[in-house]
């Protein structure tokens, strides 16, 4: 892929500071001298391109980038078992609120002081869950109400909205086959709202016996104010480990020291696991094989209870979230899909014109956030709606109101651990990635792989200080455990072409942008020997659970750590500041 253009503007500088942490690190090298922030390039020159490589051999590491490669600390278990649906987990009375969860709505263009809005949802009724035929709830009968004011006593205004439900199906060939009706799933949007302000609110049908407790959110800063913190992560599911990720979480929100009452959370897809259990609530890890395979279910009242989970977060603090592989959940007709994800989560896809509700962006505070899907067809052609949506997007943010631009996704492009999945999407990052190039992105987070990596500015396989920071965070703490190793099964590793990495070129010469082999077959995915091989963009990656924050804290200064969660305390084992330099407008 060419360079398309001179590196002018918009330049993302990172300085690494890497917190020292238990275990030896290996494969660094000496850190870059440091400047003061405001000077053109904070690290010094960019590092001079080396000799072109042999096919297969890995490029030189450039000086001035060091690299950590942490190993897997066996303090931290791999894997927990998932927490039972019962005690804290358990439905509530049938007409009681529950699963409360906030998301932003968007701004309201022309009005004074850019009033916000706020997503306020939660379910009540029964949910059904048997054999044979489930019938849909009456959603008509339950009123959805949000009353809210300026303090606990005076919910003096109020906000309707309406109630949906679904049915998740399955076609009956073993016997254990058990079909499920959703709840009443309601949605009000809360409009009018004046930015940054803390606002007090309940939720219910209007009578007291069926109306929550009087809870709490802060509306969304002003679009171009900072400072603000985003909390990001990624593959929580609910065990024991996802457990600790959320108290550690709720420490991160309750010392946000930048402005607490503003931070928002960002997760980054894969939500309660359920299609790890069969219908019937059967562990799939339980089931033969040859009946697994032939039985994609999801046990559905494990969506319920992860909204129950992590229902004390998000019912103070705006959830924005994509969709990942373990929202598929594929109905008895093979072909309808992503039903319990679409009826329970919803964010602002049609404020922001966007045709589907798979990808969608918003303006918060100094940042323009941008939530892309690795799941709607076709997402390899540059004639998609994904692909044109994301263009015109790009094309129209303020970069003078919104100077950060932050793009999540659940499947990344990049990934240095075995078994990460990045290869079978490349035919995608080479869609996408030169629209995010020329438009100057600054971040782009990920999830699906189970551990942390941060990549320093990158294109392209090559670090490139135009590019943007790589960052994957999909260590929430789910069942599944960790993805430990950095090394692969020969023949599988990536090509190496004129000093860059590729996958065998399978999207290169595809004008069509179809991708050509989005699945080459088997494991398709790491890095062959030598064992531990570190490309170099990559900066930092331990195989631990945890989260991350990002401290937007004006146009041209961010600060991005990992908490990682097995020493008990939350602990920060990887921090770097970020900022860039305004200096012109990149060509169009």
């Amino acid at each position: 892929m060419k360079q398309h253009f001179a590196c002018v503007a918009l330049v993302t500088v990172l300085m690494a500071y890497i917190v020292p942490a238990i275990g030896q690190a290996t494969n660094t090298t000496p850190g870059p001298s440091q400047s003061q922030p405001g000077s053109v390039s904070a690290s010094g020159p960019a590092p001079a391109a080396g000799p072109i490589p042999a096919p297969g051999v890995p490029p030189p590491q450039p000086a001035g980038y060091p690299q950590v490669s942490m190993p897997y600390d066996i303090r931290n278990p791999s894997a927990s078992d998932d927490l039972p649906i019962a005690g804290p987990l358990a439905p509530r009375p049938v007409n009681q609120p529950e699963q409360i969860h906030l998301a932003y709505g968007g701004s309201t263009p022309g009005t004074y002081g850019g009033q916000q809005s706020m997503y306020v949802s939660w379910n009540t009724g029964p949910v059904q869950q048997r054999l044979g035929a489930v019938t849909l709830p009456n959603v008509s009968c339950t009123p959805s109400i949000v009353k809210y004011g300026l303090t606990s006593t005076a919910l003096t205004q109020t906000a309707t909205g309406s109630a949906t439900a679904y049915t998740q199906l399955y076609v009956p060939q073993f016997g254990f086959e058990q079909n499920y009706s959703s709840a009443s799933i309601h949605h009000v949007k809360v409009q009018g709202l004046i930015p940054n302000t803390l606002y007090y609110y309940t939720v219910g049908d209007g009578t007291p016996a069926n109306t929550s407790p009087v809870l709490s959110f802060t509306s969304a800063p002003l679009p171009g104010t900072a400072p603000f913190r985003l909390v990001l992560f990624a593959d929580l599911g609910q065990s024991e480990n996802s457990s600790s990720t959320l108290e550690h979480m709720q420490e991160s929100l309750a010392t946000d020291p930048v402005n607490g009452a503003a931070a928002h959370l960002l997760y980054i897809a894969d939500y309660s696991y359920a299609d790890t259990y069969q219908s019937n609530g059967t562990d799939t890890a339980l089931i033969p094989s040859s009946v697994r395979h032939q039985n994609f279910q999801a046990y559905q009242p494990r969506d319920d209870s992860f909204g129950r989970f992590v229902e004390p977060l998000t019912q103070q603090y705006p959830f924005m979230g994509c969709q990942g592989n373990h929202e598929i959940h594929l109905q008895g007709d093979n072909v309808t899909n992503f039903q319990s994800w679409l009826h329970r989560w919803v964010f602002p896809w049609r404020e922001s014109a966007s045709p589907s509700p798979f990808f969608y962006s918003y303006d918060y505070g100094a940042a323009h956030i941008i939530s892309l899907s690795n799941y709607v067809w076709p997402n390899y052609k540059y004639d998609s709606p994904q692909y044109q949506w994301l263009q015109k997007d790009l094309q129209s943010v303020n970069r003078t109101l919104t100077p950060w631009v932050i793009v999540h996704f659940h499947n990344p492009w990049y990934s240095t651990y075995s078994y990460s999945d990045f290869k079978q999407q490349d035919c995608f990052r080479q869609i996408l990635e030169p629209l995010m190039y020329k438009y100057g992105v600054d971040l782009v987070y990920n999830g699906h792989v189970h551990s942390y990596e941060r990549f320093y500015p990158v294109n392209d396989w090559q670090i490139n200080q135009c590019g943007y920071t790589s960052i994957v965070i999909g260590d929430g703490g789910n069942q599944e455990g960790l993805t430990i190793n950095y090394v692969d099964k020969p023949g599988n590793c990536m090509a190496v072409s004129n000093g860059a990495y590729y996958f065998q070129d399978i999207c290169k010469n595809d004008a069509a942008g179809y991708g050509g082999a989005i699945f080459a077959g088997g494991n398709v995915s790491g890095f062959c020997p030598p064992a531990n091989f570190q490309p170099s963009p990559s900066a930092y990656r331990e195989p631990s659970f945890g989260h991350g924050t990002l401290d937007i804290l004006n146009a041209t200064h961010a600060y991005w750590q990992w908490h990682r969660n097995q020493d008990g305390d939350r602990v920060t084992a990887d921090s770097t500041p970020v900022w860039k330099q305004m200096i012109s407008l990149r060509p169009r």
